[in-house]
């Protein structure tokens, strides 16, 4: 496709396959060429769009973290779904900072917590005390906005100060 891209005057190509089309753009001449992606809007309804590639290559921890500091740095970001994102950053850091205690398919909560606290100031300590104060007191403001930890999620009332203060607080203890 590559070359014969070099010898045509236009070439599409249309895949599914996010993997291959990653892979293509990373070979292709960018200022030749232009991504764009269909978005479904409805049953019956799509358009096409722009598509950062490189966006879209983020890990989603990344993307996550890249969302965080939006938000902290210039408000983007519906609130609600920052505050959410809170957990999930936490989590993502944890399975790879911590992979023996939170697993994959393990939701950061009690368990994790529990075994954290049972190891502290042992040869297996997971987290030190200060740290895991930290995470104990981010996640009880993170899982007022979990579905899994209240029902009432969807009504929970966001202060922008105390939201800002959390995404904070988490990005700097997922600073490494």
């Amino acid at each position: 496709i590559r070359e014969l891209s070099q010898r045509a005057g236009q070439v599409i190509v249309l895949s599914h396959n996010r993997p291959f089309l990653h892979r293509l753009w990373q070979g292709a001449h960018h200022a030749e060429s232009t991504a764009l992606e269909v978005i479904r809007h409805q049953q019956n309804s799509s358009t096409l769009r722009q598509w950062d590639i490189s966006e879209d290559l983020l890990p989603e921890q990344d993307r996550r973290r890249k969302v965080l500091i939006q938000y902290l740095d210039n408000k983007i970001g519906e609130p609600r779904e920052i505050a959410q994102k809170i957990r999930l950053h936490l989590e993502g850091f944890l399975r790879v900072a911590c992979p023996e205690a939170l697993q994959q398919g393990d939701a950061l909560g009690k368990k994790f917590i529990d075994e954290c606290q049972k190891n502290l100031n042992s040869p297996t300590q997971i987290l030190n005390k200060t740290k895991l104060q930290e995470l104990e007191s981010i996640l009880e403001y993170a899982h007022k906005f979990h579905h899994d930890t209240n029902s009432a999620w969807e009504n929970e009332s966001i202060n922008d100060t105390e939201l800002r203060s959390f995404v904070q607080r988490t990005l700097n203890f997922t600073r490494p």
